[in-house]
């Protein structure tokens, strides 16, 4: 039997301009209120659009954001301010900052647990791991964890075990989220330069890809389950549960079927322009939204996997 081909990547809207110009950083979405979100760092802002009209509803003057991260009970978002060394609470819907924090250096990732409140921050190009409490806005604890480079984290749901990719030293950092503390440090020796880090909370499993064109699939206790080649360069990834799809951005959109318990097949590839490394998952509709700067101007367009040919 001859072998599918898998369906294109298609545009899913046309491109939106966004005002100001720069490069992005970090995307993220809220299904729930329908809004993608965008660290748009070279503009200083965080842009708000809707996911279903595919226009832009303001932006938020904040500082030099990075790390975007939302709270599901109040829609409220979170921003790592890089060089400003803080977090801020934003609401998008009034479009202005609520709350902010120092931190003792620049902030890249973050990420949010909704059930501990927690806001862990990773140092940019440092050693720090910032853990700031989302009810006071007040820097719970600093860890110094064992590397000169941070990039990436995600958050167990289950277990609140939070990962962070130690990345000069090719390991995962797996932190407590009781005590705050190392409870064991990931030997990662397939990848070098860990990159993008997801917890797959379906798989109890954490997917990891260096930027030596390897992708690895972890158990919790570290253990390499899956591998694959990753083709071209890679900044950052998000992924859709519900579809099993994981979705990477850098030299192309990279496509990856997680086939639970199985190796990840890569199923389709589209470059969409030069700037591109960053993006996010509708979670509602499997739109992959994306931005870039281009000839003085910065856009966002979502893109999105075809409907097989009957």
């Amino acid at each position: 039997m001859p072998m599918m081909t898998p369906p294109p990547i298609v545009a899913a809207s046309t491109k939106v301009q966004v005002p100001g110009k720069g490069y992005y950083d970090y995307f993220t979405a809220d299904g729930k209120r329908r809004r993608i979100y965008a660290a748009h760092s070279g503009a200083r802002e965080l842009v708000v659009i809707d996911a279903d009209s595919k226009r832009v509803l303001r932006t938020v003057r904040v500082g030099p954001l990075h790390g975007v991260a939302v709270n599901p009970e109040n829609g409220h978002v979170f921003t790592g301010n890089g060089t400003d060394m803080s977090v801020s609470e934003i609401d998008p819907v009034a479009g202005r900052i609520l709350r902010t924090v120092r931190v003792g250096g620049p902030v890249d990732a973050i990420a949010y647990d909704p059930a501990t409140k927690h806001i862990y921050a990773d140092e940019d190009d440092g050693s720090h791991l910032y853990v700031v409490d989302a009810r006071s806005m007040r820097l719970l604890k600093t860890l110094t964890l064992p590397a000169k480079k941070l990039e990436y984290l995600a958050v167990n749901p289950r277990t609140h075990t939070l990962y962070q990719n130690l990345t000069d030293v090719r390991a995962i950092a797996a932190i407590d989220a009781t005590t705050l503390a190392v409870k064991r440090v990931m030997p990662t020796p397939l990848l070098k330069g860990n990159h993008p880090l997801i917890f797959d909370a379906a798989d109890d499993a954490i997917i990891d890809i260096g930027e030596n064109g390897k992708l690895g699939v972890y158990s919790t206790q570290g253990k390499l389950l899956h591998q694959a080649s990753f083709p071209g360069k890679v900044d950052q990834c998000s992924f859709s549960a519900r579809r099993r799809l994981l979705a990477c951005f850098g030299t192309s959109l990279t496509l990856f079927s997680i086939r639970a318990g199985g190796t990840p097949l890569l199923i389709g590839q589209r470059k969409i322009a030069r700037g591109m490394h960053t993006g996010t998952f509708d979670p509602r509709n499997g739109n992959i939204w994306v931005g870039w700067p281009e000839g003085g101007r910065s856009y966002a367009q979502a893109f999105r996997l075809a409907s097989p040919k009957s």
